[in-house]
């Protein structure tokens, strides 16, 4: 048997004068032998789970998060500055801020 890790003998090549890049070619390529029980299958589509962690699929297609920043250091901001930054946001579909596409590779079992 030939071994793939060791310079093979000279027996098994020849010289060749057409292809001066390459003076010795190999008469015979080695076997490598593949188990017929291995099965050839697709990628899997795995979950990032820390998009997971953070937005939510909605009914009808799209992703909803919670606001960040209302949790300590709003002592003095007015109701309506505490009112807009708590609650809920949706993912936008077109524009700046598109992450539809996005989200949907990241979390493709949701």
């Amino acid at each position: 048997m030939l071994n793939l890790f060791t310079r093979p003998k000279a027996s098994i090549f020849r010289a060749t004068l057409t292809s001066p890049s390459s003076l010795l070619t190999p008469i015979a390529t080695p076997f490598i032998h593949q188990s017929p029980n291995v099965i050839s299958s697709r990628t899997l589509l795995k979950t990032h789970k820390g998009a997971a962690k953070r937005w939510k699929k909605t009914g009808n297609g799209g992703f909803k998060r919670g606001k960040a920043g209302h949790n300590h250091g709003n002592v003095d901001w007015s109701r309506s500055v505490v009112n807009n930054v708590s609650g809920t946001a949706y993912a936008k579909g077109s524009g700046y801020g598109n992450h539809l596409k996005k989200l949907n590779r990241l979390l493709p079992n949701a």
